[in-house]
């Protein structure tokens, strides 16, 4: 598998994770796996100089939604 490429390609093979409904946060199985997922997903495709999440465009955010939907 080539860098940088993401194991999982189709919609079946999505893995569940579990969302705090108070806080927000990852919790259950596939926690660690998903905040993993995340962090390379964000230094991917979020300059590291880009100061607030604000600041992202809506290009880049939609990219980035588009490739959580893929996997989880």
């Amino acid at each position: 598998m080539a860098e940088g490429e993401s194991r999982r390609k189709t919609t079946d093979d999505k893995v569940p994770v579990e969302i705090h409904p108070i806080t927000g946060r990852p919790s259950g199985p596939n926690k660690v796996e998903f905040v993993s997922f995340m962090g390379s997903l964000a230094r991917k495709k979020v300059s590291i100089l880009t100061p607030k999440w604000k600041d992202v465009s809506e290009v880049d955010k939609n990219l980035i939604w588009e490739e959580i939907c893929v996997s989880y």
